[in-house]
């Protein structure tokens, strides 16, 4: 586990237009905060989701646990807290902020990360139902993990281009959608250095074969 509180957030109604959603205040657990337009946006991938899209404001996303060996990896999670089914299809739009919520270095979008693999985007259902995941947790397994969408954040903490950027906030958009949330990174490590975003998955754990 990462040291550090880990965060759950609801998505939540966007503000002001700027270049980037505001950043949230560190701590163990913090709501998502109005956020306005951000510079980044979220890609699906060809096909479509299955059923209807999960919006912000179906969605809750936890930072279930972390690691940090040659870097930081975080595990994350989205539930859905709709009454109705709905599916995430390809990647979270994903950006560390600055202290006045502008995106300043984005998540590259890859399925091969420093950590292991992710299979290729494709449409991810949420069940309405599932239990509320609790912040730094741990990866559920089993019965427990099925139906949440699971993706995943890793990024190095040693700069050799000197690209460093010590906020502790992340803005995150769903796939297709326009208006971010805003999460405290919670993994104790301000730097952040060549950010990486998986696609949306059913499962939480990268390949590593």
């Amino acid at each position: 586990m990462v040291a550090g509180g880990l965060a759950v957030v609801a998505l939540a109604t966007a503000g002001c237009q700027s270049s980037g959603p505001s950043p949230a205040a560190s701590g163990s657990t913090a709501p998502a905060t109005a956020a306005p337009t951000p510079s980044i946006a979220s890609t699906a991938s060809p096909g479509g989701p299955v059923g209807a899209r999960c919006t912000r404001a179906h969605l809750e996303v936890v930072i279930l646990s972390g690691a940090a060996a040659s870097g930081i990896h975080l595990w994350l999670a989205a539930r859905n807290t709709a009454d109705e089914a709905c599916s995430l299809t390809g990647y979270f739009g994903a950006a560390r902020v600055d202290a006045a919520g502008h995106a300043v270095k984005d998540a590259q979008r890859t399925t091969d990360t420093y950590f292991g693999a992710a299979p290729a985007p494709h449409a991810v259902t949420l069940p309405p139902g599932r239990p509320a995941l609790r912040p730094d947790g741990g990866v559920p397994s089993g019965g427990a993990a099925v139906g949440y969408g699971y993706f995943h954040l890793v990024y190095g903490t040693s700069c050799a281009d000197g690209s460093q950027q010590r906020e502790r906030a992340w803005s995150l958009i769903p796939p297709d959608d326009t208006e971010a949330l805003v999460l405290p990174d919670g993994s104790g490590s301000p730097i952040v250095c060549a950010p990486q975003v998986t696609p949306v998955d059913d499962q939480p754990q990268l390949r590593t074969e």
